[in-house]
């Protein structure tokens, strides 16, 4: 996120020393007072604007887009579903929730992209084989090779 505004031309002054997510992000934050406008889906994740409301922010959701799910997946991905895939990337609590809907459980591997991702895993008893530390290409390829030195 942070790569594209800085290349939208706008300056990014504040980014989580670790991690990804809702959770990084708000404690990277001061704590308040003030007002922090947080522009995202019309269903978003709870976690920031509760972490910034604890940490004295007044947070002002924009609703920017919202997910529309699939209404069904291509027949060869559900043919093959679970067993002919080596690994799943849920990238998102949305995404996670409408491959479950979509594919059902169980899945195979998955990895979380990010703890928010995870922990939305974990409530809906998807067990997580590997949770990438940071939503880039790095930290994915990171967890997929934990992925495959735990199965080899």
């Amino acid at each position: 996120t942070a790569a594209a505004a800085t290349a939208s031309g706008l300056s990014v002054t504040l980014r989580p020393r670790e991690g990804s997510g809702g959770a990084a992000l708000a404690a990277a934050f001061p704590d308040g007072p003030g007002t922090v406008v947080i522009p995202g889906a019309a269903e978003p994740a709870p976690d920031l604007a509760e972490l910034l409301g604890r940490r004295g922010w007044a947070v002002v959701p924009v609703k920017v887009y919202r997910t529309v799910r699939a209404a069904s997946v291509e027949d060869v991905v559900a043919a093959a579903w679970p067993d002919g895939f080596d690994a799943y990337v849920a990238t998102a609590p949305s995404n996670l929730a409408a491959a479950r809907d979509l594919l059902g459980a169980p899945t195979p591997p998955l990895i979380a992209l990010g703890s928010t991702t995870a922990a939305a895993a974990e409530r809906d008893g998807l067990p997580v084989a590997a949770v990438a530390a940071d939503a880039s290409a790095s930290g994915l390829a990171a967890a997929l090779a934990t992925l495959r030195k735990e199965a080899s």
